[in-house]
């Protein structure tokens, strides 16, 4: 692999961390219409336990959200990433570096936050979990390239 992929997705038990900051419920509705229409298995998870679901309503989720943990999980290839409705101020998704073995699945998940980054209009970073002012890089919406930081 590329020295700046395994820097980025180096096994250390922690996850890394995909954020969408400053976003707002019709964001939130933008990427999961998004998603429905992408390629990726989607799959829902009520209190660990796999749901059918199939509404990809912002609002339903949320208010499902305050009674029971859910959890969404998007299925690229061999990466499951993770996303949680904490909060509708931010989208946070997780990766767990173990399932990033190859350029090819980087590569994905590159196609991921840069398709992201369109549909929603935002700027998208991937970071160290929990350590969102750190990222590794950087996509903004108007750049089809993506930015690398924090690598030295």
């Amino acid at each position: 692999m590329d020295d700046k992929v395994r820097k980025i997705f180096y096994c250390d038990g922690s996850f890394r961390d995909i954020y969408i900051k400053n976003t707002e419920e019709n964001d939130w509705q933008i990427f999961l219409d998004f998603l429905k229409r992408e390629k990726w298995t989607i799959d829902f998870y009520k209190d660990g336990n796999i749901i059918e679901y199939s509404c990809f309503s912002q609002e339903e989720l949320f208010k499902l959200s305050e009674e029971y943990a859910i959890r969404m999980v998007i299925n690229i290839d061999s990466i499951t990433i993770n996303c949680n409705f904490f909060s509708v101020d931010e989208i946070e998704l997780d990766i767990d570096p173990r399932e990033v073995i190859n350029d090819y699945l980087y590569k994905e998940i590159i196609v991921f936050i840069k398709e992201t980054s369109k549909a929603i209009k935002k700027e998208i970073v991937l970071t160290p979990e929990n350590c969102p002012e750190y990222p590794y890089l950087r996509c903004k919406p108007d750049l089809s390239e993506i930015e690398y930081l924090n690598l030295d």
